[in-house]
């Protein structure tokens, strides 16, 4: 439903107050996490001390306390949280300790599928789940909000915002069921099809001619 999409816009929004680490590769390990951490947030790290956990923590506590003093916000951002193994997520839970006696030193932002969810409310993870204090669900489009996406993005590129008709606009929202990436798909294929047929308007038999063509 478009969550790394929203974590882009959000970067591109924050100040120069906002320290940000934003991790969407793959984490094996606790002390891969550091590293990617250490690594986003520029902290240079002794090559002696590369491999050493508690040194990239030491660094990472140091770098922190010192964005605090300077009045700077730091936020560590995971995408794909789902695929993370119980100790990755320990860790996690561990660096949320960094504080002073009046407040949290770093912000963390878990952002991943729906099975997501399942997997804090598990025992093992119960004491994580206990950490968090937001939590907010990327429900799908509606289909009025599926016809402004797609005549936004048709104005972006330089089109017609209403190149597809209302029926053809009902049939994207229909088949993609509001999960904006289908909707990319499906539109896109839709566009190329009628400019194979010469049409100045994509209607509802090529969204339709689209949609069996994807097996959707």
């Amino acid at each position: 439903t478009g969550k790394t999409t929203v974590i882009h816009s959000l970067l591109n929004e924050l100040d120069d107050t906002m320290r940000t680490a934003f991790i969407c590769s793959h984490i094996e390990s606790p002390l891969n996490l550091l590293q990617y951490a250490c690594d986003q947030f520029r902290i240079r790290v002794p090559r002696r001390s590369r491999s050493d956990v508690h040194e990239h923590l030491g660094l990472l506590n140091i770098f922190l306390l010192d964005s605090y003093r300077r009045g700077e916000n730091c936020a560590l951002i995971i995408d794909e949280a789902q695929n993370l193994s119980v100790k990755v997520l320990e860790s996690v839970r561990m660096l949320s300790n960094f504080e002073t006696a009046k407040d949290k030193l770093l912000q963390i932002l878990l952002v991943g599928q729906p099975e997501f969810i399942n997997r804090l409310n598990s025992q093992e993870l119960r004491q994580l789940r206990q950490r968090v204090t937001l939590h907010h669900n990327l429900r799908a489009l509606t289909l009025k909000e599926c016809q402004a996406y797609v005549a936004s993005r048709l104005q972006l590129a330089g089109g017609h915002p209403e190149l597809f008709t209302s029926q053809a606009e009902e049939f994207v929202y229909q088949y993609s069921g509001g999960i904006p990436r289908v909707v990319n798909v499906i539109c896109d294929n839709s566009l190329l099809l009628g400019y194979t047929f010469k049409r100045t308007f994509i209607d509802d038999a090529i969204v339709r001619q689209v949609a069996e063509d994807l097996n959707l």
